[in-house]
């Protein structure tokens, strides 16, 4: 099956061809762009009774190359948007185990003729889930982006067309769903294009389209606007110290005499100075990554825990949490005393139920100062 001839879709119950436009196209979750000008606008419209028909929103659809590309104004008043997760492909946040999940999201589904059913959620931060047949997949990757505003989110797509897919026809099934998450008070709202008891909106593509540049993609950072931190590279990590050398680790161990140190600031806006700060050097030589903390703490240290995996969180302890995309990532922490755990998470449910199982290559020695103690 492939991924890509199934999307290229089309705008009414009748099979017609998405308009395609060369205006300049960027996924930056604005859908400000003359591209979109150029498009028509098809309202989505309550799924069942009582579902508010203002808060529906409306979608654009095209082409632009070898993408199929949609945009959604979604209202929201007051931009109080439901979104917890981040990255691609994360689990999305639920109550319970088997509960409806608690973030808004955008949802297209197509499928062509009997075959498999592919399907895509984007939240207002822009994390998205791609799914065959309700199982995760991980390509042909889309580009997505969505902002939030006082008047709701708006979500840009380009889904890609397989390159060997555009040498024929054919016709794929499409729905278009926005989901807007239960509130205090307020339950689940759907709205759908095509209209309920309609069915899949009948969708077609011509053979051999798609040679145009993609679009260009620029999603809104997440997070703070700070500079990313740079980790040095090097021939060789320093080497780990004497495991009976009763002062090692040392923070003037002559290995770290090059590397520059910074300072963790305060998890505060506008961050005040750190009354018992900690400083951190790492570098890195392209399979191993390594740290020098010292952490001033003039008090007795509290380290309750030892052995791999022991839950640290009541310790006086560092953490270190590493992610590619956001979605998944992987977090160790060490006590003062070494006592080490590390676990693999990708989502709120598993930082509050952490598994510990996953045991990564990671050796750890501390040294407990009258001053602070370091790792």
């Amino acid at each position: 099956m492939k991924f890509v001839g199934l999307l290229a879709v089309l705008l009414s119950a009748a099979a017609a061809w998405p308009a395609q436009s060369g205006a300049r196209l960027v996924i930056d979750g604005t859908a400000d762009d003359d591209f979109w000008k150029q498009m028509p606008a098809y309202a989505l419209a309550p799924a069942e009774d009582g579902v508010p028909v203002q808060l529906g929103g409306r979608i654009r659809l095209g082409r632009s190359g070898a993408f199929l590309c949609l945009a959604a104004d979604l209202p929201e008043p007051g931009g109080n948007v439901l979104a917890r997760s981040a990255g691609r492909n994360p689990r999305w946040e639920r109550d319970h185990p088997g509960s409806p999940p608690v973030e808004d999201r955008f949802r297209v589904e197509w499928r062509q003729a009997a075959a498999h059913r592919y399907s895509i959620e984007v939240n207002p931060w822009g994390a998205w889930r791609l799914e065959r047949d309700g199982v995760k997949i991980e390509s042909p990757a889309p580009l997505v982006a969505a902002t939030v505003s006082r008047a709701g989110w708006t979500v840009e797509l380009a889904l890609p067309l397989e390159h060997g897919a555009g040498a024929h026809r054919g016709r794929a099934a499409v729905r278009i769903t926005r989901i807007r998450s239960r509130r205090p008070l307020a339950p689940e709202f759907q709205w759908s294009w095509p209209n309920r008891g309609s069915g899949d909106s009948e969708l077609a593509w011509p053979a051999g389209w798609g040679n145009a540049a993609p679009p260009a993609h620029r999603p809104p950072p997440l997070g703070n606007a700070d500079a990313p931190l740079e980790v040095g590279r090097v021939v060789a990590a320093p080497p780990m110290p004497d495991p009976l050398d009763p002062s090692s680790p040392r923070w003037d161990d002559p290995a770290w005499a090059g590397v520059s140190a910074f300072e963790l600031p305060r998890n505060e806006p506008h961050p005040r100075p750190a009354r018992y700060p900690t400083l951190v050097k790492w570098v890195h030589d392209g399979r191993t990554l390594a740290l020098l903390v010292r952490a001033a703490e003039p008090e007795p240290v509290v380290a309750d825990r030892g052995g791999r995996d022991s839950d640290l969180r009541a310790d006086d302890h560092v953490a270190i949490r590493l992610a590619t995309h956001g979605a998944t990532f992987l977090e160790v922490m060490v006590n003062s005393v070494g006592a080490l755990r590390d676990w693999v998470g990708g989502d709120l449910h598993s930082v509050r139920q952490q598994d510990a199982s996953f045991n990564a290559p990671i050796r750890v020695q501390t040294n407990i100062r009258p001053d602070a103690w370091i790792l």
